[in-house]
């Protein structure tokens, strides 16, 4: 792992406990990413949610065969506690067999990433044949909306 993921997983792991706590903006932003991506899941999907934290779609998603995966451990460690498989593992080097997921779910993830393009190929190479990739990513401006709009922000508070 190179000096900017190492120190990555180090921060993360460090702030875990009170994450869940603080991050209000990325349970708000997770849940809408469910929102979307409900019409496209299936109970009986294997699903990988890449990027995990402390487990944010894990605690609401019960019932579902997720796989959580962060690279920082301490994230990991909260995560499990949900009771789903957890994986401690950078997202450009996903320890998956191909083709081991119907479904890729990831919630303000990406930007992690040294290379975009390669965690895209570790999740194409991931997802099984006619698969679907769901992300919600930070761009410019993202909060704006955010600021603009809380009645979008109140709509989702019923899943925390």
């Amino acid at each position: 792992m190179d000096k900017f993921k190492e120190r990555v997983a180090k921060n993360f792991s460090e702030k875990a406990q009170n994450y869940s706590n603080l991050a209000v903006t990325q349970k708000l932003i997770a849940a809408s990413l469910l929102e979307f991506s409900k019409g496209h899941i299936q109970r009986s999907d294997k699903i990988l949610d890449l990027g995990c934290g402390p487990g944010t779609l894990g605690n609401i998603m019960k019932g579902y065969d997720l796989t959580q995966l962060d690279i920082a451990e301490g994230m990991c460690v909260l995560a499990a506690k949900n009771g789903y498989k957890t994986i401690i593992a950078d997202m450009e080097n996903i320890p998956m067999p191909d083709n081991s997921f119907d479904i890729v779910l990831s919630s303000m993830t990406l930007q992690w990433a040294n290379d975009i393009s390669e965690a895209i190929k570790e999740i194409k190479r991931v997802l099984k044949s006619g698969g679907k990739a769901c992300f919600s990513l930070l761009l410019d401006d993202s909060f704006s909306e955010f600021k603009k709009n809380t009645s979008l922000a109140k709509s989702f508070n019923k899943y925390f």
